[in-house]
């Protein structure tokens, strides 16, 4: 049986031994971390793994004769792994210390996703062949696209179950089977409720996200559109005590789309500022980008939160980021209770496989696309047509 634990300093070690030993059909078994007899503070990480084949055999799991598909137990096994996989990964990376340590970690983490991914892909290939031909072709197409393995997947088994086209019908297999995927993608995403002002009340709508996402950009396009086109009374806020004259730079887009401007220092400052301010009936506040590795500076919006509990924090994304970069964004800010998303420099991208990935997988609705720099021209209510035709290459 070809089964081996590999013991190393480092994750990202263990996983080299591992492929060294068994190559990219390798299979991560377990993982845990020990403590180095008589030196409490020295730790390795001891991997278990295995032939892609040998664990197969293990678990009793077989191919079927059509070419290896995967039937829905196997597939809620693969999914439950990763489910664990990603648990035991941040219960390694929370005792984790040093920065250093930290850099090996998220490096490790990659190379297992590596691996992980190859099996799947491995597996879906063979439930492809199952497939018609024409189903299958519209999941390649799909992946070239860098739409996820494990959306795949699914889309895979939902096109296995589908009826097949009618015989003498003017809609050709092809067609067929990319309508019916375009169908399920539709349903895997949502759209965020349009912004209302409520009657007699403030409705009041925080823009957050990674630096450089165009936060500030965006939100004085939303402010333009809300006041110049929808007529609504709105009031800019500006939160931002870490660059400097980001404040003095809304205050002057404010002035010149005559909309109210205010500025706070700290979270406690912005219930008088919407007490002095109760006839704007939409407010947008403006915060500092936080980075992804840091998860402690979100404190200061948590307090904003227990402030004002009607505020709603909507996360805005770089279209042009790395798809890794936006997935730890997303779970870095979940614990605000996100109500949104916003892809923003789809310009510069064009890019929407990331916001079909990230908004199917997270279950967050899409509220808006920035489409370039004009304001407040380039920005566009987000729909799920929107999202999907782009994808399969249908905008004129």
């Amino acid at each position: 049986m070809q089964i081996k634990t590999f013991e190393a300093v480092s994750f990202k070690d263990a996983v080299k031994a591992v492929k060294q030993e068994f190559g990219n059909d390798a299979v991560i078994l377990s993982t845990r971390e020990r403590t180095v007899e008589g030196r409490p503070n020295v730790k390795t990480v001891e991997v278990t793994a295995g032939a892609a084949n040998a664990v197969r055999n293990l678990t009793g799991a077989s191919a079927s004769a059509k070419g290896g598909a995967i039937d829905g137990h196997s597939q809620g096994r693969m999914d439950a792994a990763f489910e664990r996989m990603e648990k035991k990964i941040a219960g390694l990376e929370a005792r984790l210390p040093s920065s250093r340590r930290i850099e090996n970690l998220e490096g490790s983490v990659h190379d297992l996703k590596l691996l992980l991914l190859e099996v799947l892909r491995k597996n879906n290939s063979g439930s492809e062949q199952s497939l018609p031909p024409e189903a299958a072709e519209v999941i390649r197409m799909l992946r070239h696209s860098n739409i996820e393995e494990t959306l795949l997947s699914k889309l895979a088994s939902n096109l296995g179950k589908a009826p097949a086209p009618e015989k003498g019908t003017a809609v050709s297999p092809e067609n067929h089977y990319r309508d019916h995927s375009i169908r399920w993608m539709l349903k895997q995403i949502s759209i965020s409720p349009r912004w209302e002002t409520l009657t007699g009340g403030q409705s009041i709508h925080c823009l957050v996200g990674p630096p450089g996402a165009g936060k500030s950009t965006l939100l004085c396009k939303l402010a333009a559109q809300f006041s110049v086109r929808e007529k609504h009374k709105v009031l800019i806020v500006s939160y931002d005590a870490v660059r400097l004259a980001a404040s003095e730079q809304l205050r002057v887009y404010a002035k010149v789309l005559d909309i109210r401007f205010a500025a706070i220092q700290e979270p406690g400052d912005l219930p008088d500022v919407l007490q002095k301010n109760q006839d704007c009936g939409l407010v947008l506040l403006d915060t500092t980008g936080r980075p992804v590795k840091q998860g402690k500076i979100l404190e200061d919006l948590q307090t904003l939160k227990s402030k004002i509990p009607a505020i709603e924090f909507h996360l805005v994304l770089s279209a042009a980021e790395k798809a890794s970069v936006l997935d730890s964004a997303v779970r870095m800010y979940s614990n605000l209770g996100i109500r949104s998303l916003a892809f923003n420099k789809l310009d510069e991208s064009w890019q929407f496989a990331d916001a079909f990935n990230i908004a199917a997988k997270w279950a967050v609705p899409l509220s808006f696309f920035g489409t370039g720099p004009e304001i407040p021209d380039d920005v566009e209510r987000a729909s799920r047509e929107r999202v999907v035709e782009q994808i399969f290459g249908l905008s004129k």
